[in-house]
């Protein structure tokens, strides 16, 4: 079986050109030839069978155009470098809020200490030195603490992050496998029709311009539908 040479895709040998990415086959010259040749066996077809057959490529080709593009998106994203890399936070990003604190306190009642110490109550003293040196320590202790705590936390939550981002990634590419296993499907449909319609027109919108076509009555069948296509 060929296959493109430029992105791989799987050919018939009648292909002209690749359906995914429109690259000229040159595995068989004798192919371009064939497939622009009307003369080929064509079947007798009724103005009701030939707009059925236009229906039916034209939602087959625009399947095939969404899931083309489906998968271009999705590879696109899974060419990125996926960024997996754990980075520990510090205890002491969320730890020095309270070194200020602490500091502000500390001169505040230092500043309150003497103050008080220049009066002459020595209770008022004995309890702003107690607070001016305990104070500080206990803002200290506290910020520590939260500060160890929010560590964690935000470590938790980096990790969590990073293993969505792996399972995403997975399932993006189970799901990307499957529209291409949906495309390969929809392309062997179609392949079955590539002998009577030329690879310029195997879009949705050729297909919806026969079916337009035969209805108004400008082409008898689907096979004067696409020699129309091809003189104009």
């Amino acid at each position: 079986m060929p296959f493109c040479s430029k992105c791989g895709n799987e050919l018939k040998v009648e292909d002209i050109f690749c359906s995914k990415c429109g690259f000229k086959s040159d595995f068989n010259e004798d192919a371009d030839a064939a497939a622009q040749d009307t003369s080929v066996d064509r079947p007798a077809m009724t103005k009701e069978e030939s707009i059925a057959l236009a229906e039916k490529l034209s939602k087959d080709y625009k399947a095939l155009e969404r899931l083309n593009k489906d998968i271009s998106d999705n590879e696109t994203i899974l060419s990125r470098p996926a960024d997996y890399q754990f980075r520990p936070h510090s205890a002491f990003k969320f730890f020095w809020p309270y070194l200020i604190y602490a500091a502000i306190a500390f001169w505040i009642l230092y500043f309150l200490f003497i103050f008080i110490a220049s009066g002459t109550s020595s209770a008022g003293v004995l309890i702003v030195g107690m607070l001016c040196l305990c104070s500080p320590v206990i803002l200290l202790i506290v910020g520590g603490v939260k500060a160890f705590r929010s560590r964690e936390e935000a470590n938790a939550a980096e990790s969590e992050a990073i293993r969505r981002r792996k399972v995403d990634n997975e399932n993006l590419k189970k799901r990307t496998d499957e529209l291409r296993l949906k495309r390969t499907v929809i392309t062997k449909r179609l392949s079955d029709y590539n002998q009577i319609v030329p690879p310029a027109l195997r879009t949705s919108t050729r297909m919806e311009k026969s079916r337009v076509l035969i209805q108004t009555g400008k082409a008898e069948d689907f096979y004067d539908a696409i020699d129309f296509q091809l003189k104009h």
